[in-house]
């Protein structure tokens, strides 16, 4: 049920080892009130890189009221929900990220999730997004509401219509699970997040944006194959790795067996300069650096493909792309 289309672009500008790339319709691509930010897939979700025969993409945005000229209301956060079979027919539908709450008379309704989505990662049916300052927000991809359209300003119960409404949005995505620091908790922070196949058990690797300096940290966090949640000792999950890439302005990070990339849109000098940066590092190894596009978010990798995927914001600048990962891992034009 996608009612968008993208379409496919040759290259991104300051991307080397730029393998495929496309952009939103001209509506989501241009405002400079919605802002993607995350991304994951298929890829991380199911063995096959696939739900009922088809690759999909999904990517977060984060709402900013003050520069939308049809509200003052922050509507929170969305997904792009894109089909990206072959990459041809490029259609993709907007759902709203909601929170189950109680209205003043008892009643389930639901709120905006209000949140930079800094970065996301679909596996199995839960989907999680990076929660700035407290940790991960958990979302069911198995419970998916259809709400009614037609009234941009609504949101959650309507008792005077009996229906519930999402902004305009025909489905939400409901908020089930958090998990927050706790008082102990060292003083981490969820910009972005990615999913590594690769560990055993599979994990989310998460890290911190900081443009003051390069003491921005990675942390790992395993996973349950089995109930695709956090792995929990005496109800507590604990980070196994700690890592500091030395890198600043981190906007996403993904790790296969064992060799970390990291996006930054901290500017990539030398032969070839670009607005952005990709790093390759081993830990205790030596570090490359590859351009990147201007105002790069998240980190995705796709085995099936071996493709590092990346999605960058800026308005008319906004492009869903990926480098092939053995490229940069050698060399590319």
């Amino acid at each position: 049920d996608l009612n968008r289309r993208g379409s496919r672009v040759g290259h991104v500008v300051g991307a080397e080892c730029f393998d495929v790339g496309f952009r939103f319709n001209e509506g989501d691509g241009n405002v400079g009130y919605w802002w993607p930010q995350g991304i994951t897939g298929t890829a991380d979700a199911f063995d096959d890189n696939r739900v009922e025969g088809e690759a999909v993409a999904i990517v977060s945005w984060h709402h900013d009221p003050d520069d939308d000229p049809s509200t003052d209301t922050d509507k929170g956060a969305r997904l792009s929900f894109i089909r990206t079979t072959g990459l041809e027919e490029l259609d993709y539908r907007n759902m709203l990220l909601v929170e189950p709450v109680r209205d003043p008379e008892g009643r389930a309704d639901f709120a905006p999730v209000r949140s930079h989505v800094g970065g996301i990662v679909w596996y199995g049916r839960w989907l999680y997004t990076a929660d700035t300052r407290r940790g991960f927000k958990v979302f069911d991809m198995h419970r998916i509401l259809r709400v009614r359209t037609g009234d941009r300003g609504a949101l959650g119960f309507r008792a005077d219509r009996d229906e519930f409404h999402a902004y305009n949005y025909k489905y939400a995505v409901p908020l089930v699970e958090r998990y927050a620091l706790c008082e102990t908790s060292c003083c981490a922070r969820f910009s972005f997040v990615s999913l590594d196949r690769t560990t055993d058990p599979p994990s989310l690797l998460a890290g911190e944006y900081t443009d003051v300096n390069h003491d921005g940290r990675l942390h790992r966090w395993p996973l349950d194959p089995d109930s695709g949640l956090l792995a929990e000792i005496d109800g507590a999950v604990n980070a196994t790795d700690l890592l500091w890439p030395n890198a600043l302005r981190m906007q996403g990070a993904a790790s296969v067996d064992g060799v970390y990339y990291v996006s930054s849109s901290d500017p990539h000098g030398g032969l070839s300069p670009a607005p952005g940066t990709l790093y390759r590092a081993v830990p205790g190894g030596e570090t490359t650096q590859r351009g990147f596009p201007a105002f790069p978010e998240d980190l995705h990798y796709s085995a099936s493909s071996d493709r590092l995927w990346s999605v960058s914001e800026w308005p008319r600048m906004r492009y869903v792309f990926a480098v092939d990962r053995s490229d940069i891992d050698e060399r590319c034009d």
